[in-house]
């Protein structure tokens, strides 16, 4: 059993270490197997490869790379890049102040907070809410129970689940799945390739849906094998579809309405509400539209008010 340890200098530990305390110090490394409770402040940067467990705040201001198994019970706040490969776990709330990546499976209970670019790769679920500067990048699985608030460009590839409001600044790229239970905002684009169900709204300035070529391989392989999934759309928008300039949709039921300068509603589409639209409205013969499409004004598709 490790005593406190206040220093200066750096710590490391390999092989088998314990600590029931506290350790402030400049570098903290461990090699092997730790296991402690109390609290870490490793000022110029922490590194751990193999198990490491601990319950209570751990803190750096530096970089932080896990490699192998991280348990932890209390929040993790990193000054710098956040770094972890294998399986992490926290208890509590992760910040970091700059680039973060995670690599294998990532579990945190809490906040995910990152003052820079986020990269996930594999499996990642958040028990609160997700807020990233800059861009988030998720490949694999991304289960988000809070709010996701993105400063710059949202890009997934797999599949991303959110059981709130999804925010991407200046623009959304998804290929895959995406399931999100309430709104899609953003001040850019909205491309989507694959398949969506999304409860709320979406907002853009352009809109796109359409199948990626391996979905459309896999839902007709479906269609063939179940013959129900004929009448299930790939993209189902809970709410309505508001832009600033385009929208372009394909295979999507809609149970609001689409509001945009130039609208095309391709085949199996289907709006339950009312489509508005300034310029132009182009409806392919297989598109189901509950009511006749609506010329407007410019000035009242700015009265939606979007923040574009």
């Amino acid at each position: 059993m490790l005593p406190d340890i206040n220093t200066k200098k750096d710590v490391r530990i390999s092989g088998s270490g314990k600590l029931d305390g506290t350790i402030e110090c400049n570098f903290f490394r461990t090699s092997g197997s730790f296991n402690g409770k109390g609290s870490i402040n490793a000022h110029g940067g922490m590194r751990s490869s193999g198990s490491f467990k601990f319950e209570g705040p751990v803190q750096s201001g530096d970089k932080v790379r896990f490699s192998g198994s991280a348990k932890l019970k209390g929040n993790l706040t990193v000054g710098e890049e956040l770094r972890c490969s294998g399986s992490l776990n926290v208890d509590g709330s992760v910040s970091a102040k700059d680039d973060t990546r995670f690599s294998g499976s990532a579990n945190i209970t809490g906040d995910l907070i990152v003052d820079d670019d986020l990269k996930s790769s594999g499996s990642l679920k958040v028990g609160g809410a997700v807020t990233i500067d800059d861009d988030a990048k998720f490949s694999g699985s991304a289960k988000i129970e809070g709010d996701i608030d993105i400063g710059e460009f949202l890009r997934s590839s797999g599949s991303l689940k959110c059981a709130s409001n999804v925010k991407a600044k200046h623009g959304a790229k998804i290929r895959g799945s995406a399931n999100i239970k309430l709104n899609l905002e953003t001040e850019g684009y909205v491309d989507i390739r694959g398949g969506a169900k999304i409860g709320g709204n979406v907002t853009g300035v352009d809109i796109s849906f359409d199948q990626h070529k391996w979905y459309a391989f896999w839902y007709w392989t479906s269609y063939i094998l179940s013959f129900w999934r004929v009448f299930r759309k790939a993209y189902e928008i809970g709410g309505s579809i508001i832009a600033k300039n385009t929208v372009d949709i394909n295979r999507t039921y809609i149970a609001g309405d689409i509001k945009a300068r130039t609208i095309t509603l391709r085949r199996f589409t289907k709006v339950d509400g009312t489509v508005y639209y300034v310029d132009e409205c182009l409806v392919h013969k297989k598109a189901k539209l509950s009511n006749q499409p609506v010329r407007i004004a410019p000035e009242e598709l700015e009265s939606e008010k979007l923040k574009l």
